[in-house]
């Protein structure tokens, strides 16, 4: 999966409320205020991770559930195969 992530970045603006010295910015919109450099770069940083993440966890889980259907065909399968065989004993 391949998607286009919105790329946040963190900005020192001195037009914030009381105390809020930076800015996570969405190109020139802004996202939120932020009192520390520390949390708009991790605010900015997770924007680009987490979406990344979670299309890492969904091919992970697909590729379980492909697992899990071949695991209960080949089960299915092999109870039929024991069934035919007894019926021919």
């Amino acid at each position: 999966m391949l998607r286009e992530i919105e790329r946040w970045e963190c900005r020192e603006r001195r037009d914030g409320p009381p105390g809020f010295r930076y800015a996570v910015m969405s190109g020139d919109d802004l996202v939120c205020w932020v009192r520390k450099l520390e949390e708009a770069e991790f605010i900015a940083r997770t924007r680009e991770v987490v979406p990344r993440l979670v299309d890492e966890i969904s091919l992970l889980m697909s590729g379980i559930d492909g697992i899990r259907n071949f695991m209960q065909t080949l089960d299915s399968n092999l109870l039929e195969l024991d069934s035919e065989m007894k019926k021919r004993l």
